[in-house]
């Protein structure tokens, strides 16, 4: 789909290669990432707008409590994460992200997803204790 193409470790490995005229995988993407960070800022940047945009979209809409953002580049980078999240704080409603809690996962997707659904299931279901 569209976000997948622009928002994605995958959109970030399409845009180095292009730059560098050969196919990377995701993981040759971030090691060239970490050697040279400087050299691909634009692509960083460029992948960075449309990931906060996709999230400040999934909070403004649904309103969740928790958000699982999964990644190798940018969700595995306190620095990077750091920086999606500053986009996504200009891009949403204050009221909605203030409920909400966005988390970088390390895991793989479907971990991410039983672990939503667990926080979901327990600020649901169990007594609310403030």
């Amino acid at each position: 789909g569209c976000l997948e193409t622009l928002a994605t470790d995958t959109a970030l490995a399409r845009l180095v290669s292009e730059k560098l005229g050969r196919p990377l995988t995701v993981a040759e993407v971030a090691a060239e990432i970490s050697r040279r960070p400087g050299d691909f800022q634009h692509e960083l940047r460029v992948v960075t707008e449309y990931l906060a945009v996709a999230i400040a979209a999934v909070i403004n809409i649904f309103n969740p409590t928790a958000l699982f953002v999964h990644g190798e580049i940018l969700a595995c980078s306190a620095e990077r994460f750091a920086r999606v999240l500053e986009r996504v704080k200009q891009r949403t409603l204050t009221a909605s992200l203030a409920d909400c809690t966005i988390v970088a996962t390390r895991s793989s997707k479907r971990q991410a997803a039983i672990a939503g659904i667990m926080h979901h299931l327990t600020n649901a279901w169990a007594p609310s204790i403030r």
